[in-house]
């Protein structure tokens, strides 16, 4: 647990965090929600004092405990409602982001990692749709480059 700490203080507080930061403002904006989030917490903190639960998750209940899972579900609910979204649930959230990064081209181990799965096995078994697609899109960009060339000679 401390060396994930150790591990995720690297990236936020890094050259890596500092190079996303100037590539992309949504990053930066990401950035400053989480940064004034912090800010909130610290201050309950400071206000519960002994009766602060020091969990070190982003989202927590006031007295920083973990949260339900519910509390998320239904947050979720009730802003696609408000927003007139589709109504979908928080976990096909997860398949959509895997999905979108497999069909632009974001590798296997990278999905996999991103998702938490053990092994690039598990995503391929979720994701063969997908990947099927993704291959589908690869050969058909190879035969429209190969078309180009012929086209480019002949």
């Amino acid at each position: 647990m401390e060396q994930a700490k150790e591990i995720l203080d690297y990236i936020l507080t890094g050259e890596l965090w500092a190079k996303a930061m100037q590539a992309n403002p949504d990053v930066q904006k990401a950035d400053k929600l989480l940064s004034n989030h912090r800010l909130f917490q610290n201050i309950e903190r400071l206000k519960l004092g002994d009766r602060w639960q020091n969990t070190n998750y982003i989202f927590t209940t006031y007295e920083g405990g973990a949260m339900h899972p519910d509390t998320i579900t239904s947050w979720f609910r009730k802003f696609i409602i408000k927003h007139n979204l589709p109504r979908v649930s928080v976990h096909s959230l997860r398949h959509t982001n895997a999905t979108l990064l497999i069909a632009n081209g974001v590798n296997l181990t990278t999905v996999s990692g991103r998702l938490g799965h053990a092994n690039t096995g598990t995503t391929t078994k979720i994701y063969a749709h997908a990947i099927k697609t993704a291959d589908e899109m690869a050969a058909q960009t190879i035969q429209n480059i190969l078309n180009l060339r012929k086209n480019q000679t002949g």
